[in-house]
């Protein structure tokens, strides 16, 4: 739901301000999250989780966004590779720690876990704007629409300029 918007915001500001604010925005949630369940208190979550939701899920295509910006043309494979190495690291250690927490916590330990490795990352955005220069502008790489399927089948669209030779395929 976030995704655009955020995107949006991103193309036309400082992307590491619009992390920060994902971090912060996903901290402050999972910290209410925390509190309310820890105190036994009735939560209203379909909010919250829209909220926390709607924080985090953008903050991997700003990140991308954000990296391919500082990167050359050459290192995009490379870059990409390692971003998704990392990623992948944190989807298996992150639950095993979640896990950790939850144990000793109980099931409130989720949020606890989640609003402290958010308050880390937001240390880490803190520090990132502070010592690195900011992506111009006019530096930024926009937004370049895809398709869900592959290039290979764009020449076989009717509309394509490239339009493969042969019948059109039946209605």
């Amino acid at each position: 739901m976030f995704q655009w918007p955020l995107g949006w915001l991103s193309d036309r500001f400082d992307r590491r301000l619009i992390i920060l604010a994902g971090n912060l925005t996903g901290m402050a949630v999972a910290a209410v999250f925390f509190a309310l369940l820890a105190g036994g208190h009735g939560v209203p979550t379909s909010v919250l989780a829209f909220i926390l939701g709607g924080a985090l899920m953008p903050l991997y295509s700003v990140c991308l966004a954000e990296v391919n910006d500082r990167i050359d043309g050459s290192e995009m494979i490379a870059t990409a590779s390692s971003f998704v190495l990392i990623y992948g690291v944190g989807s298996a250690v992150g639950p095993v720690a979640a896990g950790l927490v939850i144990g000793q916590a109980g099931p409130s330990g989720l949020f606890l876990f989640m609003a402290v490795t958010l308050g880390l990352f937001a240390a880490f955005d803190a520090l990132h704007i502070r010592f690195w220069t900011q992506t111009a502008t006019g530096d930024k790489r926009g937004y370049v629409p895809t398709p869900c399927t592959s290039h290979a089948v764009l020449p076989l669209h009717a509309h394509c300029p490239d339009q493969a030779d042969g019948e059109a395929a039946p209605a």
